[in-house]
């Protein structure tokens, strides 16, 4: 399951539930995501957020 869809099941699901560690290692992994996009040199950057603006088809 995606980040996004753990995010919409907090969101909208009223019977989701989560346990203390399985939060600790969704918070690792968005972490570790933005570190990686800060640590990439501005042509990665540059590429993602066009991919992220206009996914291929």
């Amino acid at each position: 399951m995606t980040m996004n869809e753990q995010r919409m099941l907090a969101d909208y699901d009223p019977a989701y539930q989560v346990t203390p560690i399985e939060v600790v290692a969704y918070v690792r992994t968005a972490r570790t995501a933005i570190d990686d996009l800060d640590a990439a040199g501005e042509a990665v950057r540059r590429a993602f957020l066009g991919l992220l603006l206009f996914p291929p088809r």
